[in-house]
């Protein structure tokens, strides 16, 4: 699938809920009115450039809920698995230093 057609299918279908982790309980999705969808992507250099371009375009956004150091990526991984955490996207900071 590609970024394009990602987005896409986002623009197109507001109430869908996509996920990274573990496939998506279909009864919870439902007992919210949405459609919950499990997929995954194979990341490359080059889609991660189309979607840098499309947010330095301000053609995408997203929200960031936590941000945390590379030393942390434990506890990102347990956020995305379930753990509380701020709502929104889930950011590691690399130390360029």
């Amino acid at each position: 699938m590609t970024i394009h057609r990602v987005l896409v299918a986002i623009s197109t279908c507001l109430l869908t809920a996509c996920t990274v982790v573990p496939a998506p309980d279909q009864e919870k999705a439902a007992r919210h009115g949405v459609q919950a969808l499990f997929f995954l992507v194979e990341i490359s250099s080059e889609r991660l450039e189309q979607i840098a371009a499309l947010i330095e375009a301000g053609e995408l956004t997203t929200n960031v809920g936590e941000v945390l150091p590379l030393a942390a990526a434990r506890i990102a991984h347990e956020m995305l698995a379930g753990k509380r955490h701020k709502r929104g996207k889930i950011v590691l900071h690399v130390d360029g230093s």
